[in-house]
């Protein structure tokens, strides 16, 4: 059997719908108490690889010539939400990597996952006081600029573009 060590398995995601803080029986997502979100076993992984590789051979799905296509991902992304107001939710990034694995795209491109940035990378391209003040800004649940069009927004975050939320330096780097 062709094992990879690259774990070609589409990582279940570490969370679960929420329903709106409202009263209403009209629920738009349902809550599942026993959804399967255990890591898959080698097996499963190898049975995934094989069926995807199979799915690209039978589609014709092949490298382009001439240019290199890569996919480059950090499954930690998928952990952060950038609040209720920002259009960015993790499961676009787990349904992005969950098409691309299944229609066998990923074997026509150069496959990387990303490391975090040292303290040390990041300074080489931003001022170390927006590098502290991503390390020790709190999170705020609703954007600044929603009830202040003019709020005071240090280095451009806070609003509705770029919430601040649990994890932002991590995220950042």
């Amino acid at each position: 059997m062709d094992i990879n060590p690259y774990r070609f398995r589409v990582p279940k995601p570490n969370y679960l719908p929420h329903k709106q803080d409202i009263d209403n029986d009209d629920v738009i997502v349902d809550e599942y108490s026993n959804a399967p979100l255990g890591l898959a076993s080698e097996m499963d992984n190898a049975k995934f690889y094989n069926k995807c590789k199979r799915l690209a051979e039978e589609s014709a799905i092949t490298r382009p010539k001439g240019y290199n296509v890569s996919f480059h991902c950090n499954p930690d992304m998928e952990k952060h939400h950038f609040g209720m107001t920002h259009p960015m939710k993790p499961w676009r990034l787990t349904l992005s990597k969950s098409l691309i694995y299944s229609y066998g795209m990923s074997f026509a491109m150069d496959n990387y996952i990303s490391r975090a940035a040292t303290y040390e990378e990041l300074a080489s391209f931003h001022s170390t006081d927006y590098l502290d003040f991503l390390g020790t800004v709190l999170p705020e649940p609703v954007p600044r600029d929603l009830e202040n069009q003019n709020p005071d927004l240090k280095f451009n975050l806070g609003g509705s573009d770029c919430p601040l939320f649990d994890g932002l330096y991590d995220y950042c780097s």
